[in-house]
């Protein structure tokens, strides 16, 4: 199992909640297997992106097509 990060870099992110200034860190994991019955290893690479943003937190997270964004925040 292999995880690669990216540099931070300063990003926008919209949400319902408004437009942010937000850091964003993409990252790719790599996994490597043999499954029970096979010969030949399968590998499956995922890259995701995370967008935090000061003082709120994690405003949006993609992963392999699944987008997770925040709608609220209570302080």
């Amino acid at each position: 199992y292999e995880i690669t990060y990216g540099d931070w870099s300063s990003d926008v992110c919209s949400s319902d909640l408004g437009t942010f200034t937000a850091w964003r860190l993409d990252t790719t994991s790599t996994m490597t297997m043999t499954l029970p019955g096979t010969s030949a290893p399968k590998t499956t690479t995922i890259k995701s992106s995370v967008w935090y943003a000061p003082g709120t937190g994690m405003i949006r997270s993609e992963n392999s097509g699944v987008t997770i964004e925040l709608v609220k925040v209570k302080r």
